[in-house]
């Protein structure tokens, strides 16, 4: 199954706002990215948890109900970061715009409004990114055996001799090799499965 499709039939789950499994995953991918770059926004801590919660509840969770998936309209990231730009601006606005208590300094501290650039957009692209492949790698070591993780972790990650993981796994050479390989597709199938691939961003 190519990635779109992936993708898209993990959109269409969640019309259904009983699909708790579907929920589930879509709200650990992106509650952490969206805290993270909300509060890259200078936005205090307790502020950006309200806020993040106030995109989940009145934005996204009532458009992902009847959400389609067309790849002519661009990417679902983009959208999402447009969704949660827009949602920081109107914040930041409505703090602009609060009457100030007597006694109280009438200067606004909090974040200004942002502006929608190249170097916003690549900064939300990075947090993504990062993101994906955190949730990808967590979920891989999940749903294997340890030791086939370890086939991974030691021949892939760390890049250490196949015969010599082998040895101290008490495993073949080729079900070393077997059970890497195996760990890398799961890795690679979530990534793509949520718009991202495991080659850096500026590879050829």
């Amino acid at each position: 199954m190519e990635a779109g499709q992936t993708r898209s039939s993990l959109l269409r789950r969640l019309h259904d706002p009983n699909d708790k499994e579907s929920w589930g995953e879509f709200y650990e991918v992106y509650h952490p990215l969206l805290l993270r770059y909300v509060l890259s926004h200078e936005v205090r801590a307790h502020d950006a948890e309200d806020l993040v919660q106030d995109i989940f509840l009145n934005k996204l969770r009532p458009a992902m109900l009847k959400f389609e998936f067309d790849r002519r309209r661009g990417q679902f990231r983009t959208w999402l970061f447009e969704v949660t730009i827009n949602a920081i601006r109107d914040w930041a606005r409505r703090r602009q715009n609060q009457p100030q208590a007597v006694g109280q300094s009438s200067q606004f501290t909090g974040p200004s409004v942002p502006s929608v650039t190249e170097e916003l957009s690549q900064e939300w692209k990075q947090f993504h990114r990062e993101q994906i492949m955190q949730f990808a790698m967590k979920k891989s070591r999940e749903s294997f055996e340890p030791k086939t993780w370890d086939c991974f972790e030691q021949r892939t990650l760390r890049g250490r001799p196949g015969v010599e993981v082998a040895r101290e796994l008490g495993l073949s050479v080729n079900a070393v090799y077997t059970n890497a390989h195996r760990v890398l597709e799961k890795i690679r199938e979530l990534c793509e499965r949520h718009e991202e691939d495991l080659a850096p961003p500026d590879a050829p």
